[in-house]
């Protein structure tokens, strides 16, 4: 009964330590995801400057031609109200940046207002790499959940056992030594020595009940973990696939930026010549401001992406 009741402890106290190791784990990928929020939401702001800089540029343009009588009235109308729109977004995206820094501080437990210089890359674990099936057997083999439910499990087992083991015969073996110090007695020191048993012949079958109620425990935390083991496969699938996607995406987008910048010089350029209307110019930046967030987010989802799939196989 007291072995059993020694290894169900120390069972606990293994899954307890897998159950931080876990939680820290959690609390990276957490700090790592309101990281690549702040970069997020700070390109975007970027991105939104740069679409009024341009606008401005063109209303600018506009209305001097405008001055010259050589494009209508509503035409330099049309792009004043892309303009603000404009001026509109920036102001939105200036304050999703501010809120995503104080998020940021807020995971670090550091004052919301403090300001950081945060590096446009992130560094992912050597070890999350390889082929699909090597990374689903490194989680199985270093996902701590998966440690902390079999040594549930085992402490489960092991306390049934110290429940059956109170029908057993228990003996007690006791000594002991005493010295009295007493003038009246001719020998002052006294020895002992005893031997109990205690047999608990019947108990209303109270311990085999309690036993059998921490068996059914046991199983149950078993069949958590087998259920937990397919759902790490899961998310390690999940996070490959979501991995080789962002890489794919960020040489798409990268060439499709460079394309929305040209085609935007280009209409500009015929604009100006009067070859080309106004309503493609302003469909050319936007088309360029769309494609520029596309840019940025695919490579900051690829960063991300690379720190789930470390921690999907547990090396973050």
């Amino acid at each position: 009964q007291i072995t059993s009741s020694i290894r169900a402890a120390e069972a606990q106290q293994k899954g307890a330590s897998a159950q931080l190791t876990a939680a820290t784990s959690d609390t990276r990928l957490a700090v790592a995801d309101a990281y690549v929020g702040v970069l997020r939401a700070r390109k975007a702001h970027a991105v939104a400057a740069s679409n009024v800089q341009t606008l401005a540029s063109l209303a600018r343009d506009t209305e001097s031609m405008f001055e010259r009588e050589l494009v209508p009235k509503n035409e330099l109308l049309a792009v004043q109200v892309a303009l603000a729109d404009a001026k509109q977004n920036e102001l939105r995206a200036s304050q999703a940046a501010e809120v995503a820094l104080a998020a940021y501080n807020r995971r670090l437990g550091a004052p919301l207002d403090r300001a950081v210089e945060l590096a446009e890359t992130l560094g992912a674990p050597v070890e999350a790499a390889g082929d699909l099936p090597a990374l689903i057997e490194m989680a199985r083999s270093r996902r701590t959940e998966l440690a902390a439910l079999d040594a549930q499990a085992d402490a489960y087992g092991q306390m049934a056992k110290a429940e059956r083991a109170r029908l057993l015969p228990h003996v007690a073996l006791s000594g002991g030594y005493q010295y009295l110090e007493n003038q009246f007695l001719d020998d002052e020191t006294v020895g002992m020595a005893g031997i109990g048993v205690q047999w608990s012949v019947f108990d209303g079958g109270q311990s085999r009940k309690r036993a059998a109620a921490l068996d059914r425990t046991r199983r149950s935390a078993e069949q958590q973990r087998a259920d937990a083991a397919s759902l790490i496969e899961l998310q390690v699938r999940q996070a490959y696939l979501g991995l080789q996607e962002s890489r794919a995406r960020v040489g798409v987008n990268a060439q499709a930026a460079e394309q929305a910048e040209e085609n935007l010089r280009i209409a500009r350029e015929r604009y100006g010549a009067g070859l080309g209307t106004q309503t493609q110019l302003l469909e050319a930046e936007t088309l360029r401001v769309q494609a520029l967030k596309n840019r940025d987010d695919a490579t900051l989802d690829a960063g991300l992406a690379q720190l789930r799939l470390a921690r999907a196989v547990g090396a973050l």
